[in-house]
Formats: structure tokens, C-alpha cells, sequence
């Protein structure tokens, strides 16, 4: 399994496309992989489960480059990447 990241001024995010990838439990292999777990969240393998992963990471990225040039914190900012997938499903 290869990790693949981004990082933000000691922020990183991973993309949980390959943890879920063998039906592993995506939450316990990024803590394995030194993710904090508020960063990782387990995904459906479909179109929508890849639609919701998609932009559940292009949120978290938004929020933690807005928080790292200007400061500011929003919404997305403190919330676990499962509850943004949870809303990201939803839609």
C-alpha cells in the first residue's frame, strides 16, 4: 500500500482511496501509517463513495490552505474527514 500526501506547514491530509482499497479499515491503517485519524475516513467503493472521497479531500485541503495563509479556520477546519464524507454522501 503506498501513502500518498500533501502537506500543509505540519498538516497533512492522505488520500484514502488505496487504504480502503483491500476492504482494510481505513481509519486503523492510516493510524498505522502515522495519519491522525481525524484525517482518514472509510469510503464505499462505488461512484459515489469516489465522488464523496474526491471532494471531501478537495474541502479538507481548502480549509487547511486557507488556515495555513491566512489564519482563519472554518467548518472544515476541526471536522473529521468521516463526518465530511458522511455530508459528502449525502448530496
Amino acid at each position: 500500500m503506498r501513502q500518498r500526501s500533501q502537506s500543509f506547514r505540519n498538516l497533512s491530509v492522505c488520500s484514502i482511496y488505496e487504504a480502503t482499497g483491500a476492504n482494510q479499515d481505513a481509519i486503523a491503517t492510516a493510524g498505522q501509517m502515522g495519519i491522525d485519524p481525524n484525517m482518514s475516513a472509510a469510503v464505499a467503493l462505488n461512484e459515489e463513495g469516489t465522488s464523496a472521497s474526491a471532494f471531501s479531500i478537495g474541502r479538507k485541503i481548502r480549509s487547511m490552505r486557507v488556515k495555513s495563509s491566512l489564519g482563519d479556520e472554518d467548518a472544515d477546519y476541526h471536522k473529521p474527514m468521516s463526518e465530511i464524507v458522511q455530508e459528502e454522501e449525502g448530496r
